[in-house]
């Protein structure tokens, strides 16, 4: 049983994890609290392959029987809701608590929805992010807007060295455009990248495919791994569009070397954005639709970053071609997209430290 009063930080999925890194690193950089990082869904494998320290905890009962008396509550918000939503009720007059969002209305009219999950505050990116949560909780007044954390990350990253390094881990010829597909639907996956394929055979134009699928994926819907390598073995022998396996990197650098960026209504199309590349979000086939659906239907009608101007919209397969061919053949700004990019997702680096800041402040009073 714990003595000393902890700052709890509690993450699940691989992006809320990206994003609670990013504030227990700004919180430790002033160290004014001690901070407990707290794990448990798919944080355990991301965190124990990255090295980081932290505690897994399969219930709430456990955290609060090793934490009886914490400082603060700050949790990602994630699918399913996981111990950082569930301890949100338990800790209410006890303790501040905080819910970070790593996405415009994320998971507010599903996993978080009822009343007695609401955090006392919620960190957003920006007015929009507040509009479109107060749609699902009318009610709730007490946001900060900080910027997203995990878009920190990409202020110091040198585009052109990244680039460097990933031609020269994979063994690339850097005349070939490099087309990143990381897939950001679970069930129906190999759909949607059976759909991009078939748009890049009808490309006469050499470059390379990067796909990923969503670390989840093998959890969720086990099924669609061997549907997945299938459709890339068949594929697999195209002249137009060689598809790469990429062991060892990670996705920020495959972003940042990235000739342009496909995906459904996945966060790592805002991460593409911020790096002003040409990315394109892929949400006509039902595949998609209806995973986008079934999470943001009563919010929105598309995701933010298309509605914003910052990402491209595919329509159909002839779309999604024409698009894919404008990234890879023009040079300057392919799609258009640059100044909604510029107007829309800034970052001064700092978006973490706002939600530090916010921490200080609560347990300081």
């Amino acid at each position: 049983m714990s003595q000393v009063r902890y700052v709890l930080a509690v993450c699940k999925d691989p992006g809320g994890t990206n994003t609670i890194l990013s504030v227990v690193k700004a919180l430790e950089e002033k160290d004014c609290c001690a901070v407990k990082l707290i794990a448990n869904g798919k944080a355990v494998e991301t965190l124990t392959d990255a090295h980081i320290e932290f505690e897994e905890h399969r219930t709430v009962e456990s955290v609060l029987r090793m934490y009886t008396n914490p400082a603060l509550l700050i949790t990602s918000m994630c699918s399913d809701g996981g111990i950082g939503r569930d301890l949100v009720p338990l800790l209410r007059g006890k303790c501040p608590s905080i819910a970070v969002s790593g996405y415009w209305g994320e998971y507010v009219s599903r996993a978080w929805r009822e009343n007695k999950y609401r955090p006392d505050y919620m960190c957003v990116n920006d007015h929009l992010g507040i509009q479109i949560t107060k749609k699902a909780w009318p009610d709730f007044d007490q946001f900060s807007i900080t910027g997203f954390p995990m878009f920190d990350q990409y202020t110091a990253l040198n585009l052109s060295e990244t680039r460097d390094k990933v031609y020269s881990t994979l063994g690339l010829n850097k005349d070939y455009s490099l087309i990143l597909f990381p897939c950001g639907i679970i069930s129906g996956a190999s759909a949607l990248l059976k759909e991009v394929l078939l748009a890049l055979t009808d490309i006469d134009k050499t470059s390379y495919l990067v796909p990923r699928l969503h670390p989840r994926t093998k959890d969720e819907a086990p099924q669609e791994l061997e549907c997945w390598d299938n459709t890339i073995s068949q594929y697999r022998k195209e002249k137009s569009c060689r598809i790469i396996d990429s062991p060892g990197l990670n996705i920020k650098e495959l972003i940042a070397s990235a000739t342009v960026v496909l995906s459904d209504y996945s966060t790592v199309l805002v991460e593409a954005a911020l790096l002003r590349k040409p990315n394109i979000s892929i949400l006509y086939l039902d595949a998609a639709r209806s995973e986008f659906e079934r999470e943001y239907g009563e919010l929105m009608n598309e995701p933010p970053f298309v509605s914003l101007g910052c990402s491209a919209r595919a329509t159909s397969r002839v779309s999604l071609r024409k698009l894919i061919m404008q990234s890879i053949t023009k040079i300057h700004d392919p799609l258009g997209l640059r100044v909604a990019q510029e107007k829309h997702l800034q970052t001064d680096g700092n978006n973490a430290r706002r939600v530090a800041n916010l921490v200080r402040r609560l347990i300081s009073q």
